[in-house]
């Protein structure tokens, strides 16, 4: 065994169930980060209005993300990712009940940060039983669906005024998609150069806070990251910056899988949509969701051969024009029936995110965002186009269908990205072997 072979080793580089430990660290002590940081300005602001419950719910909030911290610095992930989904979970739930209640014109926002923690539970419980695992993600998007679907909650003197929830709509939709691209980077990149790029990142930080602070508040303010520094290991700052053959040979097999699965839904959702809509009368949803269909076999078709960059990008960008038409044009809100097409950019978003990794940065970066910009927009007002072609409200699906649906997607893809690979490909093949004997196709 070489000395870069020996070291790999020791890092985990070769060791499935290591290299997972090591991105759930990153996940926990990002996770607990960004619960504090966004629950902190919250807690202020409710001690400034005395609200004290709200504000008590923020400081445990608080609590749980530092004791998940200091959890991950000593080794006992299994425990920081159960307290920091549940009480997340709970928080999350108690505060879009009781606090953020509907009103014509402002919808609900809370509950979008329940998107992320459900993608955030499956990967910290991957290696968990199936009901904890899925169990906790389950319930998040399924609180998701309810919430979005509905106008049911529990009216108190604590409820957040319109004034209050108007604005804070767009800075909890943006906050939410803020966390979910950035779990989304945790799982494409490469865990050793995040680690690597976490430790100069580090480094790079604490030497600013000295050379711009004021000596002994830039000791305590560096404290803050040699308290979070143990919870990555201390030999990732020796990685170099290029991907490892391990990873890049997982990724190929990744993007075969994630481009049979998004093909896939886009055929099946497409015509199932079409065929709803047909029996509906409404013709140009039929065509929008016909093409969707023929979107969605151009990409199997582009899959089975070598993945054209140019292409994909043309596909995408079709996909959420489509989109941006149905959400923007045709299923705009009203006061009994909430707007809810704009969940299908999540999984586009995701699978753009993934499947353009490799082009340039402002397209693997561009297209994602551009996608999650448009569920901010479409989610935190009434933005729409009125014109002749708005469906009427017999005609539209139910929101909880649409949306239950979008976020179906999501967590299949999410499995895609971050399940295991070789069970996902031996189920694959076994689905086409009994398709291909069953229909005698070679």
């Amino acid at each position: 065994m070489t000395e870069n072979t020996a070291a790999a080793a020791d890092l985990g580089l070769h060791n499935p169930g290591a290299t997972h430990s090591r991105r759930v660290r990153v996940v926990v002590v990002a996770t607990s980060v960004a619960a504090i940081l966004i629950s902190l300005p919250w807690a202020v602001f409710f001690v400034w209005s005395a609200n004290w419950m709200e504000a008590a719910s923020s400081c445990a909030l608080i609590v749980a993300g530092a004791v998940a911290v200091q959890m991950t610095r000593r080794d006992r992930l299994r425990g920081a990712a159960i307290l920091l989904v549940a009480s997340l979970f709970f928080r999350l739930f108690g505060i879009t009940l009781f606090f953020d209640i509907p009103t014509p014109g402002i919808p609900r926002s809370m509950q979008h940060f329940l998107i992320p923690l459900a993608v955030a539970a499956y990967v910290m419980l991957k290696h968990e039983n199936a009901c904890l695992r899925h169990g906790l993600a389950w319930a998040c998007l399924a609180s998701v669906v309810f919430f979005t679907s509905s106008d049911f909650s529990f009216t108190s003197r604590q409820a957040l005024p319109d004034s209050v929830r108007g604005p804070g709509n767009w800075i909890n939709n943006v906050c939410a998609m803020a966390l979910l691209f950035l779990l989304l980077h945790i799982f494409v990149t490469d865990v050793d150069r995040l680690e690597a790029r976490l430790h100069r990142a580090r480094a790079r930080w604490i030497h600013w806070v000295h050379a711009a602070l004021p000596k002994q508040l830039g000791q305590d303010v560096a404290r803050i990251g040699q308290a979070i520094a143990p919870t990555i290991p201390q030999s990732a700052a020796q990685i170099p910056v290029a991907a490892t053959q391990t990873w890049l040979l997982t990724q190929a097999n990744r993007v075969r899988l994630m481009v049979l699965a998004s093909s896939v839904l886009m055929v099946v959702f497409g015509t199932l949509f079409a065929v709803y809509f047909s029996l509906r009368g409404a013709m140009p949803l039929v065509l929008l969701n016909f093409a969707l269909v023929a979107l969605g076999l151009v990409l199997a078709a582009l899959g089975v051969g070598r993945r054209q960059g140019g292409a994909t990008i043309v596909l995408i960008v079709g996909l959420m024009l489509i989109l941006l038409v149905n959400s923007a044009i045709m299923d705009l809100p009203a006061p009994d029936l909430p707007r809810s097409t704009h969940y299908w950019f999540l999984p586009l978003s995701l699978g753009a995110y993934f499947l353009l990794r490799d082009e340039a940065g402002w397209i693997h970066l561009g297209l994602p965002l551009a996608g999650l910009l448009a569920f901010v927009s479409l989610g935190s007002s009434e933005w729409g186009l009125v014109t002749s072609y708005v469906l009427p409200l017999e005609d539209r699906p139910p929101p909880w269908l649409v949306c239950s649906s979008a976020l179906g997607a999501l967590y299949l893809l999410v499995h895609v990205l971050v399940g295991d690979i070789r069970g996902l490909e031996d189920r694959v093949l076994a689905i086409l072997s009994r398709w291909s004997t069953r229909y005698g196709v070679g």
